[in-house]
């Protein structure tokens, strides 16, 4: 308790950051939970973001426009990552599984704001964030390739935003998710 309040509440953020960050090097003890994707859905998405970042818009086969993709956002946030190309397809991967890791960051640090912000205590949040943060499907998410991470993030940032008295930014956010998954749309 002592270390939550110490720092005015910001250890209650620095906790869970590495408590996520501890438990995802869990996920990264070999060279194939870093240098590659675990699901072939992640390399569809590699193709639209690819050719998104190169100014071609949406296609999965050259000159040819489609709507394809089922998580159009996904592939632009994930678009600059190919930028990297020219270091090698490991430099993408690691760049969006980074991306991934920062989404994840982003979502445990969301998950304590709205958990002190429904029981107003500080170390709460903390506790909230922390077993969050050890969640294995969530990390192993944060690390996929997949979108799954990126409709976390805008749910749990538009359900932070709209309990800090944000309601514009909160329905930006919630608006987004199902350009990130359709079926959040419902």
């Amino acid at each position: 308790r002592r270390i939550v309040k110490g720092a005015g509440g910001k250890s209650a953020l620095l906790v869970p950051a590495a408590v996520f960050f501890l438990a995802l090097s869990a996920f990264l003890g070999d060279s194939y939970s870093r240098f590659d994707f675990p699901l072939d859905d992640a390399w569809i998405h590699r193709v639209y973001s690819r050719s998104v970042a190169f100014g071609h818009g949406f296609e999965y086969n050259q000159g040819r426009q489609e709507a394809g993709s089922t998580s159009p956002l996904w592939a632009v946030v994930t678009a600059p990552a190919h930028w990297l190309e020219g270091a090698g397809v490991e430099a993408v991967v690691v760049a969006v599984k980074v991306i991934g890791v920062l989404l994840g960051l982003g979502v445990v640090l969301a998950t304590g704001r709205v958990a002190k912000s429904v029981t107003g205590s500080a170390l709460a949040g903390c506790v909230a964030a922390s077993l969050f943060a050890l969640e294995p499907r969530f990390l192993f998410s944060c690390l996929s390739g997949m979108e799954n991470v990126l409709l976390l993030a805008l749910w749990a940032g538009g359900s932070a935003a709209l309990l800090a008295g944000r309601p514009f930014l909160s329905v930006a956010l919630f608006s987004l998710t199902p350009v990130t998954r359709p079926e959040a749309a419902w």
